[in-house]
């Protein structure tokens, strides 16, 4: 089950970015990305960044940072090692940059 939509979120990091490669050596970077709902409560967004743009959001990036990211929504499943099946709401990111001064 695959469920795409575009995305604008604007919010600081949580922590500080997490570089890791695939098996054929492409950089992926995860972000957690803290933004205020309608509610004003913080709501966290989980961010995947693939390519050199990963690298640089690792160098660059640090908890606390304010980023805009632009990309698609996507629901994916998997099964965990312990052979579960499970649901991950995250954003595959097409865009992302630090607010001025960071």
């Amino acid at each position: 089950m695959e469920n795409k939509k575009q995305e604008l979120i604007n919010g600081r990091l949580g922590v500080d970015p997490k570089l890791s490669y695939t098996k054929m050596s492409l950089p992926v970077c995860e972000l957690s990305v803290g933004v205020t709902d309608d509610e004003n409560k913080t709501v966290w967004k989980k961010v995947v960044v693939f390519g050199v743009m990963a690298e640089l959001c690792h160098v660059h990036l640090k908890k606390g940072h304010e980023v805009f990211v632009r990309g698609q929504n996507k629901t994916r499943e998997y099964t965990n090692k312990d052979g579960e099946q499970k649901m991950v709401n995250e954003i595959t990111a097409s865009f992302v940059a630090a607010a001025v001064g960071h």
